[in-house]
């Protein structure tokens, strides 16, 4: 019943936000690490990024842009092509970026497919210098740093994808129940079924729960539907050539 389904959305929703805490911890520790070493090298950075990697998270690669531009990218190979990539003069990129710089907290945006074919949540947070460094004033603002986190590692290891519920998630880009719809039913967002909002840097995200045969049975009607209007579009393709050779 819906208590039940409650419930169990209820610890769903709070291994979601321990889990992508776990990661947005190492995010901070980043922008901790870079704000008393504003002239970090590449060589400090990879160090650095190694060792974050060591720890347990659902971490696929780091990101460093000073004055918003990236200069240090981990693991470099599988993300040197991100380097020297200006947020300000990147029409996709720009929007997000500059929030961050304007809210001055962790942002996160996404998920989005990349390139190399992973399912990402984005995590971005503001760097500020922690001392005078030169002509850059203490709390001046030295750049962004970012995360990619796997998405699909992050919901298996919260437990949507193996609750005895059908569990649905909304609100790309922290966009809470406007945001599209991340995974899922999306005729799960109803009253009848259990509904939470999830606390993200930046917004929230919504977690529906269902029970799976009604999932299963939503999506078998859409096949079915699909199916019907494909039979009629040949029908009708059919029906015109028969004309139009009785025609000629």
């Amino acid at each position: 019943d819906k208590l039940d389904s409650l419930h169990e959305l209820t610890m769903i929703r709070s291994n979601l936000e321990r889990e992508l805490n776990k990661n947005l911890y190492q995010l901070g520790a980043l922008v901790a690490y870079i704000s008393i070493n504003p002239e970090i090298d590449k060589s400090e950075f990879n160090v650095f990024a190694m060792n974050l990697f060591r720890q347990p998270s659902h971490i696929s690669s780091l990101g460093a842009a000073p004055d918003m531009v990236v200069k240090y990218v981990y693991p470099f190979e599988a993300n040197k092509a991100a380097i020297g990539l200006d947020y300000a003069k990147r029409p996709n990129q720009r929007e997000m970026a500059f929030k961050v710089k304007e809210l001055g907290k962790q942002v996160v945006a996404g998920p989005l497919m990349t390139v190399q074919g992973r399912y990402e949540i984005i995590g971005r947070a503001p760097v500020y210098y922690a001392e005078d460094n030169h002509d850059r004033k203490a709390g001046s603002f030295w750049g962004l740093v970012s995360i990619l986190i796997d998405a699909n590692k992050l919901f298996e290891a919260a437990g949507l994808y193996n609750s005895k519920y059908a569990i649905s998630l909304r609100g790309k880009d922290a966009k809470g129940a406007e945001g599209d719809v991340l995974l899922g039913n999306p005729d799960a967002f109803i009253e009848e079924n259990a509904l939470l909002f999830v606390e993200v840097p930046g917004g929230s995200w919504q977690i529906a729960a269902e029970l799976k045969h009604l999932a299963d049975d939503t999506t078998r009607e859409i096949v079915v539907i699909r199916l019907i209007g494909l039979f009629l579009c040949l029908a009708v393709l059919a029906f015109a050539v028969i004309r139009l050779r009785y025609l000629e």
